[in-house]
Parts: C-alpha cells; sequence; structure tokens
C-alpha cells in the first residue's frame, strides 16, 4: 500500500491539457494489466469487473504524468444496474477515473464508453444512465482519488441495523457529509463527501496498514473472500519498473469492453435470508 501512495503522489500540476487527456486514456486502456482484454486473468468468475481497477490505473498514469493527487476524482454511479430486459442486477456499482482540464471541465476515461476516448462528465454519465440506468434511481457519487470502492464488506452480515451506501434504500440525506450538487452536471443530482464520510461510506487508499481496503482480495465480513489473482500487486510492479510518461508500455487495439465491472448481481445471497424478506431491502442476489 505504500508503494502505491508512493507512486500516487508524485505529480504536483493543478490540471491536464487536452494533449496530455488523449495520452493519459491511451496509456490506461493499453496498459498490460488493466487494458480490458486481460480480465478474464484477474476475474476469471466475472465477478468483479476490475472497473476499479481501470480507474486506479488512470490515477497512476495521471500522476506519471505530473497531476497532482487532489487534483484526481472518481465517479461512482452505485444502484441496480442492469440493460433493459435483464431479469436481474448486472452490476451494483461502476466507477470511472476523472480528470480536470484547463478550464476545470471534469473529463471521464473509461473504456466502457463506445466513443472509446475521453468524454466530459456528462456524456459519462448519460450512457451509463441511458445502457445500466434507465429508470435513474442509481445515485452519483463524485470522489477523491483515495475511494476505491463503496464500502460493501458488512453486505451480508445479517444483524446490521443500518444500510450502507451499497445498498438499495441508502439515501446520501439521511447521513452526515454528503452534499448534493445539481451544477457540476446541469440536470444531474451528484453527491460529494466529507473526508470522513468518505473514509466511513466508501474503501480508501487513505488509511494506511489500517485501511480496510487490501491489495490483495476482498474480505467480506462473515462471508468470502474474492482473491485479485494478482492484478494490483502487478499494477503496482509496472510502474515501478516503468514511467510511462517516459517509456510508455506498447499501445495496440483494444478489444471493446463486454461488462462495465463493480461487482456483479451474481454473487452471493444472504445466508438464511428468505427472498421475501430480502428483496425490501436488498436486490435479489446481494451484489
Amino acid at each position: 500500500m505504500e508503494d502505491f501512495r508512493e507512486l500516487l503522489l508524485r505529480g504536483q500540476k493543478p490540471f491536464v491539457s487536452q494533449s496530455e487527456i488523449q495520452k493519459l486514456y491511451g496509456l490506461q486502456i493499453s496498459h498490460p494489466v488493466a487494458r480490458t482484454d486481460r480480465i478474464s486473468k484477474y476475474d476469471p468468475e466475472g465477478l468483479i469487473g476490475f472497473c476499479f481497477g481501470r480507474s486506479m490505473t488512470g490515477a497512476l498514469v495521471a500522476s506519471s504524468l505530473g497531476l497532482d493527487f487532489s487534483q484526481m476524482q472518481h465517479i461512482f454511479i452505485v444502484g441496480d444496474l442492469r440493460r433493459p430486459g435483464a431479469a436481474n442486477p448486472e452490476w451494483r456499482f461502476h466507477v470511472s477515473f476523472v480528470v480536470p482540464d484547463e478550464q476545470g471541465n471534469l473529463w471521464a476515461l473509461d473504456p466502457i464508453i463506445p466513443e472509446q476516448r475521453p468524454v466530459p462528465l456528462s456524456r459519462w454519465i448519460q450512457f451509463v444512465q441511458r445502457t445500466w440506468d434507465r429508470k435513474k434511481d442509481a445515485r452519483l457519487y463524485l470522489t477523491s482519488g483515495s475511494a476505491v470502492m463503496p464500502n460493501s464488506l458488512e453486505i451480508i452480515k445479517q444483524d446490521r441495523n443500518y444500510p450502507l451506501l451499497i445498498d438499495i434504500d441508502f439515501n446520501p440525506e439521511e447521513f452526515e457529509g454528503f452534499q448534493s450538487h445539481k451544477a457540476i452536471v446541469p440536470g444531474q443530482e451528484i453527491f460529494t463527501l466529507s473526508p470522513e464520510a468518505e473514509r466511513e461510506h466508501f474503501l480508501t487508499l487513505n488509511e494506511g496498514d489500517q485501511s480496510p481496503f487490501n491489495l490483495r482480495s476482498l474480505n467480506f465480513v462473515d462471508g468470502p473472500h474474492i482473491n485479485f489473482n494478482g492484478y494490483f500487486l502487478e499494477l503496482i510492479d509496472s510502474f515501478k519498473a516503468n514511467d510511462p510518461s517516459k517509456n510508455p508500455w506498447k499501445m495496440s487495439p483494444i478489444p471493446r469492453a463486454q461488462s462495465m465491472g463493480g461487482l456483479s448481481g451474481r454473487i452471493f445471497q444472504p445466508i438464511d435470508f428468505q427472498m421475501n424478506r430480502c428483496e425490501q431491502r436488498f436486490f435479489p442476489r446481494v451484489f
């Protein structure tokens, strides 16, 4: 984790230029670990998709190009994410890396976007809502660069009497540290979080060795472990061995991403929960 943070804290620039944003995107999607055609190696069962891994790769590349870590952000959409006609939720969240340009405009860098290029944040939201959230029931969160994913590690703990951010019935307006914005992207409600709320509701890189985010696996309370199969360890090693701003890895054609990532709807049902008990608060499947 210390190596990870050190790689993220190299830059000092407050923004990246348009040409750098294009370069950043190319380096992100062609990375030998994070490129989309490597997903089957690290996620052979298709459970997690590693959208958060691609987003963190974007942050590492941005740092190598000189962007200050404080200017890096992630945009999360969290909810019942499914394509029209899907019988069950396909994903519980999706995330993209976000950077500012010289004018302060926010750009999302995500290989699932059909244009296969950086797009304005408004375009990213439009695409994921049209594709996986047509009812616009999911919520949008703009976080700092430290956030990795919504804290779902207690999702199957049955004695919990409060919702997690990833639960269906989570309402950010009922919790401290959330602020609603409707001007970041006109026509969209986006929530930002205080540092304290972000550490509580997301797995983050901020807490050193005590961070609940483990670079090796996801370890659920009273539940299974999902192995990353070396994803983040190899990601860190690739940046330690090579500075992509000076000696980029070979950029080759990248196949379109077939899934967005962010905890598949196929994973685990809560133990001992009858469907009629859990469906009011949880999706038919936990993730």
